[in-house]
């Protein structure tokens, strides 16, 4: 107990002297200037309508003053533009107030495009509830001051409003204050940071089998570095409003999140995605890669690795992070080794959070990096005294000794030049072995880095190169000869050697022997070289596979790219052959990385003077790529007609086809909640509307209670669970704390309601609230919700905001209460006006009311439970999926096609190429909106069947791996034809497997879709392919391809060519999404069962 309240005491002064605590206390500023202005005599006077001072707490909690400038500005801009909308139709429904029927339509009609705004944009919410409260404020005031117009209440609300965002202005620029560009550079630092450490772990599992440990990190990596791109684009859009002294313009931070995208996806997706691949394809065969390719291109591959790991150094010191000695801080990570001797485990990471976005797990991270650059070492070398001695790439030494008489492990690490002991030790041993020991110094580093990546990355592809050129000319280590033919013209096996006996369900084909059977009634089979020579009866239906990859799945729910050990080789032959893939699919990956660093590197370290930008002006101005705009007057129907050869007739709609258009569009989930919020709001005015109803509604205050329901009405049913909980728990403590602190200080020191000592405790309780908003919030960024509480930006997309509408309520509640009875009891020393405590119960009356209503609506209007919202949502990024693969087969088919003297027009293929681009960003989109509503359905009761969110997260992983892969496959063929070599040896004779496999991946894709949709399981024999027969047959008919191309002087120029390289990257990554749609017709038979067992 003691010890955890120790790292509690040590994280909160961690927090108190860090730049976190400055979000703190200027929110609390803030809030402790608008108290204080309500205080003052004179401030009351600019307004007619004194409540209306109120207003001014919602946009000062809301407009977040502690957050960069950028941010704030965005949030105030998209409020008041939200009050100048809402004082326009205050105008409009005070005229209307003598036609209550006419004005009920007209706020029906102006809560539905506001609400319509709110759910489609999540950063218009600040515009849309500002928009809605300030149109109410039209129709209330409008029966109050006797059904007219009154522009002295209007510009009330109005000052109101424009105080509150001149006193976030101010705090916020003045106070402290922190760009989102300053921000910006700090996200790219640390995205390179996780790419860096993300990048060692792969190039680790290249050589050698990754630990538990390792592959958690790998695990918790991947999903940060997905997030970080939406996280820079949400800095990048508030830092275009700023207006900073700096080296680079808005175009130049474009380019370079543009960049580092480019390289989380080569880094991240590719090489991960090969590895994983055939680890589950064949799992020996990444091994046959380690002890043959590796060991013999070792030192030019760790050449390459710390020549990227320099240059991310320096782009990072190119945006502020300070400056890293790479080989001094690999001192800390050779204490492994010490670790390693002694018997001393490293400190393990089970149990700890899988986020790496505090500041505890950033220390963690760099901590990791520093001990896997450790691990790239050379263990050739023994001295002849017994120690072992290990060079690293950075000229460093590790002596590791044993002593014979204890059997102990002693080691000592050199860092840079030796010492005096080290070089006399060194000239002895020099003596004993006969051998010269060179001294190994620094100065290596002097030739390593961004100046020889490229040089030293020829090097290693070249020896890559050479090592697989023999393996093909050789043919001995695949096992094959010219006289092995190819399976693509292999007869296909017998209906009986494919389905086997149709046996009573239950009894299975492992319980039956099929040559117990007459030998009459068993048909010949005659081998066919390369094709193995046992085949099951059934073989290729893989029966009860289900129910093995069930069991297995449940292993691998620690990342989408686990690796397996279930599945093994059919042949020594397959093995080796996984691993020559393997080489060109890493070389590929790697080369783009290398590309994309170098380009990275060269603008970010370009000497440029630093300037004044105005980065609003930069961003208006800026054009797009004129190549980008070059396809523009294409139609992307037009483009799809050329590439597929046939004539394009533009569609023409009828006005049926129209309307039902409308209709669609009408009757979607956001629209339809839009309409219940509209409803809901226009029910809860009715109160005013009624003339019995009127004067409670008024002495009541129910007008507050407009606010509960704009952010309790939510698009499921869930999140509005939730919301209710925050609504009446935040709401309730607001107006407590208020009416506990109005009750302290109530007669002290000559006032009603003390103001000194009112401001002080309130300003005590505010940092409690304003840590939870400001701080507890950011902690959360893994997912990304639907609706957001902020007055509007982009960043809030990645942030969890049940914690910020707790605080934002209770903090709004306080002040509020806090400000009508000081205004009214002592200002205007309204005695008779309520008391703290009535007046809490009147709010707390408003607040059940309006939950009410919301409650009414949700449950029993068109009610829409989050399960089936996120099914339908999983059911759209699997069609999606489907759509994307589509197009992809129509794009590949054109880009790189069977008859090479087919040509396509280049403008089609590059509409067709940013088509896919931009759907790749909308289906990452739909998949990270994906996550919160796992949540609001877990918040839901269960009736009948509990809710499985492990399930579904298995389901989202797979079609995130899809998407992965085909975005892999999309980004191998690019927009670049392929040689007419290639494609004439290649292309032309595998085509029949392009066309197998995009059938068989659509037809299961198109069935999973329709099942979730309709809630109707899969049949039982619907066919099921395995894990590495969709590939391996590929695979063999190329690497046979590759050994007879390789024979030739023509083919060993062209296999040395990145065309060859990248085309065997398509290659295995488009046919690797067959593992992932086993998986997903596993998901969907645990989701829905059996139709076999649905019958009755």
């Amino acid at each position: 107990m003691a010890k955890v309240q120790s790292q509690r005491l040590i994280a909160f002064k961690a927090f108190l002297f860090s730049r976190r605590s400055i979000a703190v206390a200027k929110g609390t500023l803030a809030y402790c200037i608008a108290l204080t202005l309500a205080c003052l005599s004179d401030f009351d006077g600019l307004f007619k309508e004194p409540q209306a001072m109120t207003s001014m707490m919602l946009i000062i909690i809301a407009g977040q003053p502690g957050k960069s400038i950028g941010f704030t500005v965005m949030s105030i801009t998209s409020a008041l533009l939200g009050v100048f909308l809402g004082c326009l139709n205050f105008l409009i429904l005070a005229k209307l107030s003598h036609a209550t029927v006419g004005q009920a339509f007209y706020y029906f009609f102006v809560v539905y495009v506001l609400a319509y705004l709110k759910a489609t944009k999540p950063a218009l919410f600040g515009f849309s509830l500002l928009g809605i409260l300030m149109s109410f404020n039209g129709v209330y005031n409008g029966y109050l001051v006797g059904r007219r117009f009154d522009h002295l209440y209007m510009l009330s609300y109005l000052y109101a409003y424009l105080w509150g965002a001149a006193i976030v202005l101010f705090v916020n620029i003045f106070v402290f204050p922190v760009t989102a560009e300053k921000e910006l550079r700090e996200l790219m630092v640390e995205s390179l940071e996780h790419v860096e450490a993300f990048g060692l772990l792969i190039y680790k599992s290249y050589t050698t089998k990754l630990s538990p440990e390792d592959k958690a990190i790998r695990d918790s990596l991947a999903q940060t570095i997905r997030a970080d791109f939406g996280r820079m684009s949400g800095k990048l859009a508030e830092s275009s409003l700023e207006i900073n002294w700096s080296r680079w313009s808005i175009d130049d931070y474009r380019y370079f999140i543009g960049k580092t995208r480019a390289i989380q996806q080569a880094r991240m997706k590719a090489l991960i995605s090969t590895h994983s691949t055939i680890s589950r394809l064949e799992n020996d065969s990444d091994q046959i890669f380690k002890t043959t390719f590796m060991p013999k291109s070792l030192k030019a591959c760790n050449r390459v690795v710390i020549d990227l790991r320099m240059g991310i150094q320096e782009i990072m010191e190119q945006f502020g992070a300070p400056h890293s000695n790479i080989s001094g801080c690999l001192w800390e990570s050779y204490m492994d080794a010490e670790r390693e001797a002694l018997n001393i485990e490293r400190p393990s990471f089970e149990g700890r959070p899988t986020s790496l976005e505090d500041g505890a797990q950033a220390g963690e991270l760099k901590d990791i990096s520093r001990r896997l650059a450790a691990e790239f070492e050379d263990v050739d070398n023994t001295d002849s005294d017994g120690s072992d001695v290990r060079r690293t790439s950075f000229g460093n030494r590790v002596n590791i000794t044993k002593d014979p008489r204890t059997g102990t492990m002693s080691t000592t690490t050199a860092v840079g030049s030796p010492t005096e002991d080290e070089k006399k030790l060194a000239a002895e041993a020099e003596k004993k072995s006969g051998k010269p020991i060179q001294e190994s110094t620094p100065e290596i580093l002097k030739e390593r880095g961004m100046a020889a990546l490229e040089s030293d990355f020829v090097e290693y592809q070249s020896l890559q190169y050479d090592l697989l050129n023999k393996a093909l000319t050789s043919g001995a280590l695949m096992g094959i000869a010219d006289k092995t033919q190819l399976r693509v013209h292999t007869r296909q096996p017998s209906i009986y050697e494919a389905y086997g006996i149709d046996y009573v369900r239950g009894a299975g084909d492992s319980d039956h022997n099929p040559l117990d059977l007459s030998p009459l009634l068993l048909p010949p089979f005659a081998p066919v070289d390369g094709v193995p020579k046992k085949r099951k009866a059934g073989s290729l239906m893989h029966k009860h596979s289900r129910q093995k990859l069930a069991g297995q799945m449940a292993s691998e729910m620690a990342g989408d790219d686990s690796e397996s050990d279930e599945y093994g080789p059919e042949t020594i032959e397959e093995i080796e052959n996984h691993s020559l893939v393997m080489v060109h699919s890493m070389l590929f990956s790697l080369g783009q990385y290398v590309k994309e660093l170098s380009a990275f590197h060269a603008r970010a370290t370009k000497p440029k003077p630093k300037g004044l930008h105005f980065h609003l002006f930069e961003s208006v101005a800026h054009k797009d790529d004129p190549a980008e705009k070059d396809d523009t007057e294409l139609s992307l129907a037009e483009a799809m007609a050329m590439l597929e050869s046939r004539p394009y007739v533009r569609k023409q709609y009828t006005w049926g086809e129209r309307i039902h258009q409308i209709r669609a569009k009408v009757t979607d989930q956001t629209s339809l909640f839009a309409l219940k919020a509209a409803a809901a709001a226009t029910v809860y005015a009715m109160f005013i509307y009624a003339a019995k109803t009127r004067s409670w509604f008024v002495s009541y205050a129910l007008s507050s209670g407009l606010l509960t329901i704009v952010l309790a009405l939510a698009p499921t049913l869930g999140q509005s669970a939730v919301t209710f909980i925050l609504q009446i728990g935040g709401s309730s403590i607001g107006y407590l704390l208020g009416l506990a602190v109005l009750s302290i200080f109530n007669n002290v020191g000559g006032y009603k309601y003390n103001p000194y000592g009112v401001v002080s405790l309130m300003t005590l309780l505010c940092i409690p609230l304003q840590y939870i908003m400001a701080c507890r919030s950011q902690s959360s960024t893994s997912t990304c919700m639907s609706s957001h509480i902020g007055l509007g930006s982009c960043s809030l997309q990645y942030e969890h905001p049940k914690y910020f509408a707790f605080s934002f309520l209770s903090l709004n509640g306080a002040g509020v209460l806090i400000i009508s009875e000081w205004i009214y009891r002592v200002h205007d020393h309204d005695y008779l006006f309520d008391s703290p405590a009535f007046r809490t119960g009147k709010a707390l009356t408003a607040t059940a009311m309006a939950v009410l209503v919301c409650a009414i609506f949700q449950l029993f209007v068109l009610r829409n439970p989050a399960r089936r919202t996120l099914r339908n949502a999983l059911a759209k990024v699997t069609y999606a999926n489907l759509a994307y693969l589509t197009m992809l087969s129509a794009f590949v088919r054109a880009a790189v096609p069977a008859d090479p003297s087919h040509q396509v027009p280049e403008q089609a293929v590059a509409r067709v190429h940013k088509e896919l681009k931009k759907r790749e960003m909308q289906i990452q989109g739909d998949i990270i909106a994906m996550m919160p509503l796992i949540f609001f359905s877990s918040a839901e009761p269960s009736l009948s069947k509990p809710f499985n969110p492990k399930l579904i997260l298995r389901a989202i992983r797979v079609n995130q791996v899809i998407l992965d892969r085909l975005r892999e496959g999309r980004a191998a063929i690019g927009t670049t034809r392929i040689d007419d070599v290639i494609l004439k040896n290649f292309v032309t004779v595998l085509s029949p497997y392009r066309r197998r496999s995009a059938r068989a991946a659509k037809n299961i894709l198109g069935m999973c879709a329709a099942t979730l949709n309709a809630k109707t399981p899969l049949p039982e024999d619907m066919p099921f392919l395995g894990r590495h027969k969709a590939l391996a047959d590929l695979v063999h008919d190329g690497l046979l391809l590759s050994y007879r191309f390789a024979n030739t002087e023509e083919g060993r120029r062209a296999a040395r060519t990145d065309d060859f390289t990248r085309y065997w990257f398509y290659v295995v990554s488009l046919n690797s999404i067959f593992p992932q749609l086993d998986d997903f017709e596993v998901i969907l038979e645990e989701m829905f069962g059996r139709l076999e067992d649905r019958l009755a």
